[in-house]
């Protein structure tokens, strides 16, 4: 990838957020409403907190539209564990089941328990507000409101 040579630095306060953008003119017009349309189109925003449906739960900073993709992992952050390989890891295997995905011959997990993707700390509800397809790309099942638990149902894996 070509190195891009930083022309400009923006500060905008967005919902509340402040957002410190560093664009590149190439990319990006001199219109401060083309930019705060950019940066209002991107992802949802998370945050880890106590949950009320157990310990660490994942919850929406803004409001969510239904039918938004949730980028809640890493595209990188996935390891399988076959159950033979799990003493080996030198993980402990209670924090492996506790955030992996346990399957007929293994566990799904995060590459690395030291920096895990938010998504792995999301909570099971059965009426989830999101729903993952086969390749684990999440989208919300309705509206989200800001301060609302992001959640999957695990029997839908």
């Amino acid at each position: 990838m070509k190195p891009f040579h930083i022309q400009r630095y923006s500060l905008l306060k967005l919902n509340g957020f402040k957002h410190l953008s560093i664009i590149n003119k190439q990319n990006f017009p001199n219109n401060k409403n083309y930019l705060q349309n950019y940066l209002m189109e991107q992802k949802a925003i998370f945050e880890l907190k106590a949950s009320p449906i157990h310990g660490v739960g994942v919850f929406a900073v803004t409001d969510i539209k239904k039918g938004t993709l949730l980028d809640l992992f890493d595209d990188d952050d996935y390891n399988y564990i076959p159950f033979e390989d799990v003493a080996k890891t030198g993980i402990p295997e209670r924090l492996i089941e506790k955030h992996s995905i346990c399957g007929d011959e293994g566990y799904s997990g995060p590459k690395n328990f030291h920096q895990m993707s938010i998504g792995w700390y999301l909570n099971h509800a059965e009426d989830p507000t999101a729903v993952g397809d086969e390749d684990y790309n999440y989208t919300a099942t309705r509206d989200i409101k800001e301060g609302e638990e992001i959640t999957i149902d695990y029997d839908k894996f």
